[in-house]
This record gives structure tokens, C-alpha cells and sequence, in this order.
């Protein structure tokens, strides 16, 4: 969003030390701020990026910006960002990024340019599956939806009429009784806490997060009872790293009450005899995280 911004930076030396000039235009109007006091320039150089950051992450420019004109779909996604700051999870942030990475080609034309033919070229020549395709595309959808319903970027939008691959549904295999008991009987003796957390996946049907997210606290042995309300996922860090951590459900009817089976209830309870290490936040299932970088 930065290279967005028309500004500029001005540095003097004063007999406090230097100072940086921040000049940048915002609503049609040229408007300044400064910092001072620094005893080198190369400091108030860095400190002059961190206010045109700060500026930058609250900017949107109007519909008659100029810079608007010619934005590209890569550059829009800056802006779309910060309109739908509130309903944008993480999860759908990298959905995002991984779109714009793998059609970086299309998200780097500017938007009046782009073409129904030219997406459609893009779709078919992707070597990417047909769902990725369409995932991707979908949220190309939006975002143009958004760019011209809010800021009238365009008249139509120049997703319409794309045709995308047939997706080949095959038929989901689950595992068999046999095949699970194989795998707990060896993750049982090699991995104790990986074969209770499979358990618990078989036995209870969770997905992986809420699995990893579960506490003593959310599971009734004596009712047999599993309640599911939060789950372990990954957050982005403002350092543009991950961190993973309890969060809330995908959404609020993935909230639930599960009735727990003899064996997942013995399972569960030679478990907490067996007194493992808890993680500082509660989850029984704990185990070393290490921070990833974010790649986009």
C-alpha cells in the first residue's frame, strides 16, 4: 500500500538532532507529519518509514484518485484488506495471498484491462487442480465485486462467463476398522499421544484443530462427553509470522456436544491417569511450536 501513497520525505539537521518530514496526500489535501530528535539520519529514515506504514495501514483512496485509475488487482487487494479487516479470517488472508502468488501474471494487470478472455486463457492454462482453480478464481470475483460496487472501478465485471474445469469428485475412502487399529496399535507403541489423539478423531469424528484444541476442561468422563467450543489454529503475527494458539470455531454451529463411546472413555481416562504434560493454556495434547515465517 506504501508505494500507493503520493508522498515524500524531507530530512534537516537541527541543533536537537534530525528530523524527518513526512508529506503525503489523503482526501484530495496534502497533509504532513514529523519526527525529531534523532542523532543520526539513517534513524530518521527508519522512522520515517514507520509513519508512512501506520498511514498506510488505515488508507483507502477515493474512487477519484488517480492512482485508482490504473490499480491492479494485486494493488486492490491492499485496500479490500482494510474494508473487510472484521470479516477476513486468517485462514481466508492466505487463501488470498496463495491466489495472487499463483496468478500473479492476472493480478498484476490493471483492472480496466483485464479481459473475460484473457482470465479464461489464465484458467485453462493453469496446471493447477480444477477446485484450486475455481477457489481462486472465486475470490478474484469478489474482490472485482467489491471494486465496483464500492468504488465503481468498472461497469461490468470481466469474471462473468468464466468456465472453469469439471471437477472429478471421487469418492471419499475412510479408514476401515482394521486399518485403524493397525495404526493405533503402532502410533500406541511408538507415539502414546499421537495414538489417543487419533483416537479421538475416529471415535469422536473431529477435525485435527479441534482435536488439538481440546482441554480437560471440555471433556466429561463420566458423562462420556466430548464438548467442542474452541480449537488450536494459526494466527498472523504483526511481525509476518505465524503463531499458533486457541481460537474460535470456524463458526458458531461448530459448536458441540459429542457423546463419547466406552472405548474413546477408557482410551481418554489411561490418559489423564498417565498424567502428561498440559500446555500453559489448558490443551492436553501439548507439544513444542515452532514460528513460521509468512511467504507472501
Amino acid at each position: 500500500m506504501n508505494d500507493m501513497i503520493p508522498h515524500a520525505f524531507h530530512y534537516r539537521k537541527k541543533s536537537t538532532g534530525w528530523q524527518v518530514i513526512l508529506s503525503y496526500k489523503a482526501d484530495g489535501k496534502w497533509k504532513q507529519k514529523s519526527k525529531q530528535g534523532f542523532s543520526q539520519k539513517s534513524l530518521a529514515k527508519a522512522a520515517g518509514e514507520k509513519l508512512l506504514k501506520k498511514i498506510a495501514e488505515n488508507y483507502v483512496p477515493t474512487p477519484a484518485d488517480p492512482l485508482m485509475q490504473n490499480i491492479t488487482l494485486k494493488q486492490f487487494w491492499a485496500i479490500y484488506q482494510i474494508d473487510k479487516k472484521k470479516q477476513l479470517s486468517d485462514g481466508s488472508i492466505d487463501v488470498y495471498e496463495n491466489a495472487i502468488s499463483a496468478f500473479s501474471d492476472l493480478c498484476n494487470i490493471p483492472l480496466p484491462d483485464l479481459t473475460r478472455a484473457y482470465i479464461q486463457t489464465c484458467v485453462n492454462e493453469s496446471k493447477l487442480s480444477a477446485s484450486t482453480v475455481e477457489l481462486y478464481m472465486s475470490k478474484f470475483k469478489v474482490m472485482i465485486r467489491h471494486a465496483i460496487t464500492f468504488y465503481e472501478l468498472l461497469r461490468k465485471s470481466p469474471m462473468d462467463g468464466i468456465i472453469y474445469p469439471e471437477i472429478n469428485e471421487e469418492e471419499i475412502q475412510t479408514i476401515s476398522t482394521k486399518e485403524f487399529n493397525c495404526l493405533y496399535a503402532y502410533l500406541h507403541e511408538n507415539q502414546y499421544m499421537l495414538s489417543v489423539m487419533a483416537a479421538v478423531g475416529y471415535y469422536a469424528g473431529l477435525r485435527y484443530g479441534e482435536i488439538a484444541g481440546l482441554t480437560w476442561a471440555s471433556i466429561d468422563l463420566d458423562k462420556k462427553e466430548l464438548k467442542v467450543i474452541r480449537q488450536f489454529k494459526r494466527f498472523r503475527t504483526a511481525e509476518k509470522t505465524y503463531e499458533y494458539k486457541l481460537g474460535k470455531l470456524k463458526t458458531s454451529n461448530s459448536k458441540r456436544t459429542i457423546p463419547m463411546p466406552i472405548t474413546l472413555q477408557r482410551i481418554l481416562t489411561e490418559y489423564k491417569e498417565a498424567k502428561f504434560p498440559v500446555a500453559p493454556d489448558g490443551r492436553i495434547f501439548y507439544w513444542r511450536i515452532v514460528k513460521l515465517s509468512a511467504t507472501f
